[in-house]
């Protein structure tokens, strides 16, 4: 029997939880934060994203295994504010925020026509609140803050001008 080399092994143990001790030991950011953190540091982990190019597949990958979790844990909002992050830092494109945010709606929609009561304790549901699970604003807002990278032109006032 063949022992493994724990260096071959691109996603150790240990690593994952020291991963998770450090985002626990955050005190700048809220619990929700820090779940999205978690999850996301562990999925980049599990498939050995490295580079700046990879971050779209990442992100829709990330949907498609976390998108449920996700959404029963109301973390919705939080990983919005992670995409917009990851746009800020060219990580990833308007698009990619508009198909994860997409599918997301899409995942939420399946599961509440699979589920026949929602539960009683919630303080604000989000049709009193005005949104769809934090996304309609915080979508809108960014997709009217999308610039033209050559001119530097809003996207929207520039469809305006047509």
């Amino acid at each position: 029997e063949m022992e493994v080399d724990s260096e071959d092994e691109k996603n150790p143990e240990w690593l994952r939880e020291k991963t998770i001790t450090q985002i626990e030991e955050f005190s700048d950011v809220n619990e929700g934060e820090k779940e999205v953190m978690k999850l996301w540091n562990l999925h980049v982990m599990k498939h050995g994203f490295i580079a700046d190019n990879q971050m779209n597949h990442a992100c829709m990958l990330f949907v498609e295994n976390y998108g449920q979790k996700i959404i029963k844990k109301n973390l919705c909002r939080n990983f919005m504010l992670h995409l917009v992050s990851m746009h800020d830092f060219n990580l990833i494109s308007i698009m990619s925020i508009d198909k994860a945010v997409t599918k997301l709606r899409e995942m939420q929609q399946k599961l509440e026509k699979g589920e026949s009561a929602s539960p009683a304790n919630e303080e604000i549901t989000e049709e009193q609140n005005g949104t769809a699970n934090g996304f309609s604003d915080i979508n809108s807002k960014e997709k009217a803050l999308e610039t033209d990278g050559v001119s530097g032109v809003s996207k929207q006032s520039k469809k305006q001008k047509l």
